[in-house]
């Protein structure tokens, strides 16, 4: 209990299933230190491989309305999700994106005031998030990429380079910046969506 209270910030109790024996566990409570008031800005947050649970945690902390897609429901990040109570659109194990997947995280993504895009394993199964975050670029949304740029190519994309190129095309857009780390990402657009300094955008060129 005192492991997911520090990694997910909720209060939960393990039970013990009177019939299987199996142990599960319940979210009673988030944690007292979130904020009782919510700002109006939507985050919407592109993940998957555990790699969005420390950002959901923060964002849910600091009072904004967030929304997880696409994960798989095995993903850790599913988990954490919905341990926070925070909207997350899933799809099967071992399955690529669907289209009425993909087209319920558009929805959401063009919904929100900003995308967070994490650096989690892309390959062809979840390659359309990356196309997702391209597709909101363009119409204008703010997008944060929350990546290593100097090792995604080698470490992160598994689909030939076309993750690669994805993200290249997204940082063709001035509302798309670079985040190195959580708190990059939070000083890099304020409760009012503005964007930040361009020196967030410096390991593109990495790319």
């Amino acid at each position: 209990e005192d492991i997911i209270r520090e990694v997910y910030g909720v209060e939960v109790e393990v039970r013990k299933h009177p019939i299987t024996g199996s142990l599960y566990v319940v979210p009673l409570s988030t944690m007292k230190s979130r904020r009782a008031a919510k700002t109006k800005m939507r985050v919407h947050v592109i993940c998957g491989g555990g790699t969005g649970t420390p950002v959901l945690r923060k964002l849910v902390m600091e009072g904004f309305e967030v929304s997880v897609g696409v994960v798989s429901v095995l993903d850790s990040d599913y988990e954490a999700a919905r341990a926070l109570g925070v909207k997350v659109i899933a799809e099967a194990p071992f399955s690529p994106i669907s289209d009425e997947a993909y087209i319920r995280n558009l929805e959401a993504a063009t919904e929100a005031d900003l995308i967070v895009v994490t650096d989690a394993p892309y390959g062809r199964g979840n390659l359309r998030n990356l196309e997702v975050a391209l597709r909101a670029a363009s119409q204008g949304i703010k997008v944060g990429l929350l990546i290593d740029y100097k090792s995604f190519p080698s470490t992160r994309d598994f689909t030939g380079g076309e993750a690669t190129k994805l993200l290249r095309e997204s940082l063709k857009y001035n509302n798309v910046f670079v985040a190195n780390t959580v708190e990059d990402l939070m000083r890099g657009v304020n409760l009012k969506g503005e964007r930040a300094e361009p020196r967030l955008t410096s390991e593109a060129s990495r790319l």
